[in-house]
């Protein structure tokens, strides 16, 4: 059985949002030269050519291409296909299938769902310890702030940390 779910961005392109979702980049580590590579393509309209490449390109390959495969056709390298590809899926713009080509997993736009049975997807990525970690020290940083605004919290120490690490969410 195929999914009953809609098939996304059918008549419509995906936001900016959905294709560059950290802090209006595609995404970057903690690294000074990563981070400065993120915002210049972001500030430039690369990331979001990019994705939109990878979309496009997807559209005209309905059976899906794997990271390699849109790097190899789009001349980008390894971290530049898969880490659009997932952000993409991450945001439900695209899908994975468990099939895979040369070990690696196959990508699908999203218009091509109803084609393929819930059991051959692969519909959200697979959260990683830090990924969920991450996720974690967030709430707890929400429970915190929730805590100082309402003055439950009077360490000055506590308090400036809290502040310090909201202004970086």
């Amino acid at each position: 059985m195929t999914s009953d779910q809609p098939n996304l961005f059918d008549d419509e392109e995906p936001s900016d949002d959905d294709l560059m979702p950290y802090a209006g980049t595609a995404g970057y580590v903690e690294q000074p030269a990563s981070k400065e590579r993120a915002t210049k393509e972001a500030r430039s309209g690369k990331s979001i050519k990019r994705a939109k490449e990878i979309l496009h390109l997807l559209s005209q390959h309905p059976e899906g291409l794997t990271y390699q495969q849109v790097g190899d056709l789009l001349n980008l390298h390894h971290g530049q296909s898969s880490g659009a590809l997932s952000i993409l899926h991450q945001n439900g713009v695209v899908f994975m299938l468990h099939k895979k080509i040369n070990r690696c997993h196959v990508y699908v736009h999203s218009n091509q769902r109803y084609k393929y049975e819930d059991a051959a997807r692969i519909d959200k990525p697979a959260a990683t310890r830090s990924g969920l970690r991450r996720k974690q020290l967030e709430q707890l940083l929400e429970l915190v702030m929730e805590q100082v605004r309402s003055g439950t919290i009077t360490n000055p120490d506590i308090i400036a940390c809290a502040l310090e690490l909201n202004k970086h969410q």
